[in-house]
């Protein structure tokens, strides 16, 4: 794969570009007991170089950010400037890009008959997780830092969603 070396030990593919992607130096300190932190985006479609903050969370169970962030920080020393989801080879540090997630977690999927994915599925499966859990559609649009109400084309399950939201309503009488 054509690389671009980028100092002693460093070795990004050509779809690397540094000033859209999150390096470690980006990640803040935790602001909760819970360890929740910000993290800074360099770059988002609407902010575009302005970037954005978002809100890490820390999760009950298996689907932890923060525990995999630590996990993965314990296994690799990635100093500030690198890429916060870097990885440390025999030939050095890379990134891990979304080309080569997508190409992992679908090379474990396909052999177990499990539908292959492309990027734009874990936005889609993230925000129907978060509206089935109760969380409001007004903190869903703004965790997903949605200035419009784009989010709500990423609403699936409906079937699901709609009781959640609408059985549960407060009694009221009309005047």
């Amino acid at each position: 794969m054509p690389a671009l070396q980028c100092g002693p030990n460093h070795t990004w593919e050509k779809s690397f570009k540094p000033a859209f992607v999150i390096c470690r130096s980006h990640l803040h300190p935790p602001y909760n007991q819970n360890s929740s932190c910000k993290c800074h985006l360099p770059f988002t479609k609407v902010a575009k170089h302005h970037g954005e903050d978002v809100c890490v969370c820390w999760q009950l169970g298996s689907s932890d950010p923060i525990a995999t962030i630590n996990n993965h920080f314990n296994i690799y020393k990635i100093p500030p400037n690198l890429p916060l989801f870097s990885y440390l080879s025999i030939q050095g540090w890379h990134c891990l890009t979304k080309k080569k997630l997508l190409a992992r977690c679908n090379s474990i999927w396909l052999p177990a008959r499990i539908t292959t994915i492309i990027g734009h599925s874990f936005c889609i499966g993230g925000t129907t997780k978060l509206l089935l859990t109760r969380v409001p559609p007004d903190v869903v649009k703004a965790l997903g830092c949605w200035s419009f109400d784009a989010f709500l084309c990423y609403w699936c399950s409906l079937e699901l969603l709609a009781p959640l939201h609408m059985e549960n309503l407060p009694h009221s009488t009309l005047p």
